[in-house]
């Protein structure tokens, strides 16, 4: 291997993969680190937030059993964490403006500035986000799709069972040419867009609605299931019906 011919690692020993490979966290100390922190932390999870150097201190485990038992719910809000309710809370502050705006921006390039934000794991910069639902029972695994930023996007579940994807979920150039109203991409970076205006305010209506239509979907990913483990059938096309009415009617 290239660490056991520069001379990093010997035969024999166990190889510590981040310690061996990794320059550091990116940009900045805790950049990556308190992502991982949060992500336990919403599990259930007490976790030290400080360490010296996360190349070093074995201060996240790999894995881990989580406090109680996870649901998909769960990871699509830790996909949607700005450290809400900690003390590194990106809507607090006069960072997050008159409106409780989390997203940060880099500076422009050449431009210095002094220290650093924190970094998320919810963020503006996200093409999609996706759980991957792993089942025996029903219907088999579930792939949840999210297209855009996850705080201001919709988790909608793609079975195994389905030969074709909805078609709002077939067009997502995020290019300006590439615009359609017929995009669910399009249509989450134009919600997310809007509720830039008065982040606070239109975010109560855009989780409520969001955690609506994902009530929905588990709820009717449990009765395909259902429906599968009596020994009944849904036929391909019934699962793309099913899953896209709901979400053009909004």
């Amino acid at each position: 291997s290239v660490a056991q011919e520069r001379g990093w690692w010997v035969p024999g020993q166990v190889m510590d993969f981040t310690a061996t490979y990794s320059h550091g966290e990116y940009t900045s100390k805790y950049y990556s680190g308190h992502r991982m922190w949060d992500a336990y932390r919403i599990w259930g999870i007490n976790l030290p937030d400080t360490y010296n150097d996360l190349r070093y201190d074995k201060v996240y485990p790999t894995t881990i059993p989580a406090a109680r038992l996870l649901t998909v719910q769960d990871f699509f809000a830790t996909y949607r964490s700005h450290y809400e309710g900690t003390k590194y809370d990106l809507t607090k502050g006069l960072g997050a403006g008159p409106y409780g705006d989390p997203d940060r921006y880099m500076p422009k390039k050449g431009e210095k500035v002094v220290g650093n934000w924190e970094r998320a794991i919810g963020i503006f910069r996200t093409a999609y986000a996706e759980v991957v639902q792993l089942k025996r029972n029903g219907q088999g695994s579930v792939l949840w799709f999210a297209p855009h930023a996850a705080a201001s996007s919709c988790f909608v579940p793609i079975s195994n069972q389905m030969t074709e994807v909805p078609s709002m979920y077939m067009n997502a150039n995020p290019n300006p040419e590439g615009f359609s109203r017929d995009s669910a991409y399009w249509a989450h970076r134009y919600v997310f867009s809007a509720a830039k205006i008065m982040y606070e305010h239109a975010m109560k209506d855009v989780t409520y609605l969001q955690q609506k239509l994902e009530d929905e979907a588990v709820k009717l990913v449990a009765h395909i299931d259902a429906q599968m483990d009596a020994g009944g059938s849904v036929r391909s096309e019934e699962h793309t019906s099913e899953l896209q009415s709901p979400l053009q009617s909004r």
